[in-house]
């Protein structure tokens, strides 16, 4: 996902882990013990926001079900937290008053 500057990093890296940790725990369960479950966050800037990438181990033949359940985890707790904003392209103009 693509955060704005202003949105709190540390905490959005914690929300996507947290997202992730959700969606997998039962998955985690029957994985074997030398597949790793560790998740991790990788942070890019970009022109209009920060992205906020995280990677994890999971089952290929439940990837994009696994991906779409994770991202709609993330979706529901972005929205529900006051610092962290997504970011996308806008325009805002402002009108300077003589």
């Amino acid at each position: 996902m693509t955060v704005t500057y202003e949105s709190n990093l540390e905490k959005a890296e914690e929300l996507m882990k947290n997202a992730v940790g959700k969606v997998l725990s039962d998955f985690w369960r029957v994985f074997p013990k030398k597949v790793s479950k560790d998740v991790f966050t990788r942070l890019r800037f970009r022109e209009s926001g920060v992205d906020v990438t995280v990677r994890y181990m999971t089952l290929a033949t439940r990837r994009n079900q696994i991906a779409t359940d994770i991202q709609r985890e993330i979706h529901r707790l972005v929205t529900s937290t006051d610092d962290v904003e997504f970011a996308y392209p806008h325009m805002q103009v402002l009108m300077k008053e003589k």
